[in-house]
């Protein structure tokens, strides 16, 4: 719902901790300004669309659903390059649907949807784009640029939701599984990792150089995962126990 004193709508819970990172920025107070940064490159995306749509939310979420519109036409081409044609025009038809149902669901359920300030969505967008490249490697010759690109997409990826590092293994399994000429897979699994480093590296070393002493050190993203795992694993055990 709009909110006084300017009748606009305003973010909350997650989607207000990455529009205060985006607002750090633009005031020039960098991505710090006393908050934890476990997701900096959406933090610096949100940054780019208040820099043209100014702060009206349906402005800045309409700029965020332009760029998201790429996705049902990548996951169309995946369909293509799979299948057919036939088949990426009902794949993208069906995620495009399913955005449409999710704002439309979104005052009677918790969901998360383009006109969110989450990164749900833009990481969504940006593993159809992994899955793409690497399809297209697949499809090339193993041509070496295109392996870099999804490298470099899988980094990115990585620094809008940490969690997507789970592409890493299944890459590297079909670099091993479809490409089995010995020293040409290791050479392919070098440079692919060596991608990845590059995108993410930098923003680490930045971190461990300078780091946040605002904030406790056990709030990163690993640490919130962690803790996600070991409740998990914890009422896991006291189900268990009970049952017993």
């Amino acid at each position: 719902a709009k909110r006084l004193p300017n009748m606009n709508f305003y973010p909350a819970s997650d989607a207000e901790n990455y529009d205060l990172l985006a607002q750090s920025i633009l005031i020039g107070n960098g991505f710090r300004n006393g908050m934890t940064v476990v997701r900096p490159l959406y933090a610096a995306f949100l940054a780019l669309l208040h820099s043209i749509a100014g702060n009206d939310y349906m402005s800045v979420t309409d700029l965020q659903i332009f760029v998201i519109a790429l996705y049902p036409l990548s996951v169309y081409w995946i369909g293509k390059l799979i299948y057919r044609g036939e088949v990426g025009l009902l794949a993208a038809a069906w995620v495009t649907w399913r955005e449409v149902y999710s704002i439309q669901c979104t005052p009677l359920v918790q969901v998360s949807n383009v006109r969110l300030l989450m990164s749900d969505m833009p990481t969504a967008l940006m593993v159809s784009l992994i899955i793409l490249a690497f399809l297209l490697w697949l499809r090339k010759c193993e041509q070496p640029s295109l392996l870099m690109v999804t490298g470099g997409l899988t980094g990115l990826t990585m620094l809008i939701r940490t969690q997507s590092a789970v592409v890493i293994p299944i890459i590297l399994f079909f670099i091993f599984y479809y490409k089995k000429t010995g020293h040409r897979v290791l050479q392919n699994c070098v440079i692919f990792i060596v991608s990845v480093l590059i995108i993410i590296v930098p923003w680490n070393l930045l971190n461990q150089i300078n780091p946040n002493l605002t904030q406790p050190q056990n709030t990163s993203e690993e640490n919130y995962l962690l803790t996600l795992f070991e409740r998990i694993v914890y009422e896991d055990e006291e189900l268990s126990s009970r049952h017993g």
